[in-house]
């Protein structure tokens, strides 16, 4: 945790030195939780506790990716702010903080500013940054009621700067956590792939690997399918010892991999249905409502060779898909982009 010397007495008024030492102190302890919360639940609490230790209006939160781009992460809403207005505020967004993610110092721009800081709100805006792994990582941006002295604005953004400082520490646990699984599941992949090459039977090496795919990706349900010419079969699902031929569910689970697989590209449905061709999508909802899954992906898994049959070119050979893989989540845990991104790796 950051040293946590506050302002002298008044610069931040109204707040007593040990309740902002706890506020601090509650965030560093949300920094180092076990379990970690995901960003969106710490950056929003942050946020919370921040403006309320400085008895601001409201405030933004923005995360910053490696190519510049910037993303509101959380916002509170001054009461007298319209959400238009709050709207306004943050398109403006993405100029606004190229100078403070440069400077990499907490400032204050004063109400109604039109010059790069663009706070064309009636709050005093109280800007800091905080860094990552890989450079500035974020910005937190304090509506605060105006008319406070130099003094308290300069204790505003000394403490802003502590607040920053308990999130960059976030950053960098969640950076280095993110490589630790990372390394974690290439080493479960290749011992996936280890274990189900062992054996030449066709049968128990589909039934290892759905099982070993779903323990490594934690998911609920992986079914594993081959293609043959125009058509899908299902081999094995994890968790059940036989498939069931007549079943509603396979022959959905079939009909789906068919559309996907002739679109030679994996298919995907993350919690809506954006994207998704109309062909493709009426047959996923039939069986989303069999299977209730809230996230699935069908990935198909294809070979290349010069004698393939299929009229796809990969560079100068050409590729032939031999099967699919069926993933399923029955509720929505976890990042979902993570997720397509483990998947299409095993």
């Amino acid at each position: 945790m950051p040293s946590t010397t506050l302002p002298t007495p008044g610069a931040v008024p109204g707040d007593p030195w040990s309740e902002l030492e706890r506020l601090l102190e509650d965030l560093a302890n949300a920094s180092r939780a076990v379990p970690p919360p995901a960003p969106e639940i710490f950056y929003r609490e942050l946020l919370e506790r921040t403006v309320a230790g400085l008895a601001a209006a409201g405030g933004l939160v923005w995360e910053r990716a490696n190519d510049g781009t910037v993303r509101r992460t959380a916002a509170q809403r001054p009461g007298d702010l319209s959400p238009t207005a709050l709207e306004d505020f943050s398109h403006s967004g993405t100029q606004r903080l190229e100078r403070i993610v440069t400077a990499e110092q907490p400032r204050a721009v004063a109400p109604g500013s039109a010059d790069d800081a663009r706070n064309r709100t009636p709050y005093l805006l109280l800007q800091s940054s905080w860094r990552g792994a890989d450079g500035v990582a974020g910005v937190l941006e304090i509506l605060q009621r105006p008319g406070a002295s130099p003094a308290a604005q300069s204790g505003y953004l000394h403490f802003l700067s502590l607040v920053c400082e308990l999130a960059g520490d976030f950053e960098r646990r969640r950076s280095l956590r993110e490589l630790q699984e990372q390394n974690q599941f290439q080493s479960r992949v290749l011992e996936l792939a280890a274990n189900v090459s062992r054996s030449l039977e066709l049968a128990p090496t589909a039934y290892d690997l759905v099982q070993e795919a779903r323990r490594i990706l934690g998911v609920d349900r992986v079914s594993l399918l081959q293609v043959r010419g125009r058509h899908c079969r299902v081999m094995a699902v994890s968790g059940v010892d036989k498939v069931e031929r007549r079943s509603g569910l396979i022959r959905k689970l079939e009909n789906l991999t068919e559309l996907v697989v002739s679109t030679k590209r994996a298919g995907w449905y993350l919690d809506s249905p954006t994207g998704i061709p109309p062909r493709i999508l009426s047959v996923l909802q039939d069986l989303l409502v069999e299977s209730g899954a809230r996230r699935l992906g069908v990935l198909p898994l294809s070979a290349t060779g010069s004698d393939a049959e299929d009229n796809s070119e990969a560079g100068s050979e050409k590729e032939r898909i031999l099967g699919a893989l069926i993933i399923e989540q029955f509720r929505a845990a976890g990042d979902a982009e993570t997720l397509r991104r483990r998947s299409e790796a095993v």
